[in-house]
This record gives C-alpha cells, structure tokens and sequence, in this order.
C-alpha cells in the first residue's frame, strides 16, 4: 500500500515534549531540527530538496550523501519512537540500508528484500510486510514501558518482540539519517532514495496512533512474538 502523504501536523513543537527530534524539510534551512530541543544540525552533504505532495517537501539521498545530529543527553531515551515517510530507490543493494542510527542505542533500516528492521542496541524485529520501492510510506519502530519493541509498515504494526534489557544509553555519536555512523565520523550501508518527517520520540505511540500518523484510519496489529498480523 502506497500511504502517500503525511496526514498531520509534522511538528508541533508546543504539544509535546516527548519529541526529541523533528526534520521535515520544508523551511529554510532545509535541514534543522523543529522540535522544542532544536538539536544543532552538525553536517548536511548531498542532501537535495524534492516533492512530497503538492505542499510538502522531502529530501532525497544518495550512497554518499551525509546527515548527522549532534549528540545531546536528551537522545538518550528509556522510551521510543521513530517514525518517518521513506521512497527507497530501486535497486538496494546493501542488505542493510540506514534510515535513522543513534550508534549503539536505537536503529531503523530499509532492508534489500523490501522489510523493515528496528533495533535497540542488539535486540531486532523485522517486519513481515514488505515494501515496494519508488513508492512513498510510512514506517515506524517503538518501544514502551511494555517491553515490546514494534515495528509498523504504513500503519499496521508488522512484528513484534518481547526486550526486557531496555535501550542502552550514554552513547556519544549523536544521530545520522541515512547512513549507519560510527566512531571516527564514518558513514556507511546509506540508504538511497526518498525520506521526509523524520521524527524521535521519548515516548512509545500506541498502535491507533501510529495509525493516524501514517494516515490510515483502520490498522492492523500483529501480536508479539506472534504469527501474521490479525
């Protein structure tokens, strides 16, 4: 399922203060964080203003292209979201491909057979659903007081693990989109294509939320641990 375009406010710097981190590259600069922690924008290389919609503007990136946020405190959070709209280019021949990486706490990947992979330090889930490239969705990883770390695939959550070790803190390496970043300032496995409203939470959204966000108003849910979603 093609979701299209983001159907709520991006950023609401006001209403919640859970909102550690908020792109939507629609003002000038392009690249900066909205939300109410503004954390500084440290490189933003190969990163080219496109259409999302007839109002709304995204980024597109390439195997080389950079974009890192400095390391704050703040992002290092005992709960999480993160969710964002992806058009993954044809073609991924990485079998990993980075969306978001805060190195060694928490991570969300494009992978080459079209899934989607969430992770906080080294516990992964892997969606069931797959995605077609070219095509923008929404995608999101959470995980909440529950313990279960939750991936969805526009809207419907699409797999689910029970994490009792919690997300590791005190990481120093800040946060890139696009590329898995580690120590020395390397980037690597970049994700190439299409990538808008990219957002970190401190906070896990509900199933009904995440819904909303991605712009459906009837989602599926699959259990944890659990076969196809219900």
């Amino acid at each position: 399922m093609d979701s299209g375009t983001p159907a709520s406010t991006l950023c609401d710097v006001s209403g919640d203060s859970s909102l550690q981190l908020c792109l939507t590259f629609d003002h000038e600069p392009m690249v900066q964080d909205l939300s109410g922690y503004a954390h500084p924008v440290t490189v933003a290389d190969g990163v080219t203003r496109i259409d999302h919609g007839s109002s709304s503007s995204a980024v597109s990136l390439t195997a080389t292209s950079k974009l890192h946020v400095a390391d704050d405190p703040k992002l290092d959070v005992a709960q999480l979201t993160i969710d964002m709209w992806i058009s993954p280019a044809a073609g991924a021949t990485n079998p990993h491909n980075w969306l978001l990486d805060n190195n060694t706490q928490y991570f969300l990947t494009y992978e080459m057979d079209g899934k989607i992979r969430c992770g906080i330090g080294s516990k992964v889930v892997t969606s069931a659903a797959t995605i077609t490239a070219a095509a923008w969705h929404h995608v999101a990883c959470t995980y909440g007081s529950d313990h279960e770390l939750r991936v969805y695939v526009d809207g419907d959550r699409s797999g689910c693990l029970d994490v009792s070790s919690g997300i590791p803190a005190g990481g120093t390496d800040g946060i890139a989109i696009g590329a898995n970043y580690g120590a020395g300032d390397t980037y690597a496995e970049n994700y190439v294509g299409g990538i808008d409203a990219v957002h970190v939470y401190g906070r896990a959204l509900s199933d009904a939320q995440v819904c909303i966000v991605a712009g459906q108003s009837n989602c599926r849910v699959m259990n944890c641990n659990q076969g196809p979603p219900e």
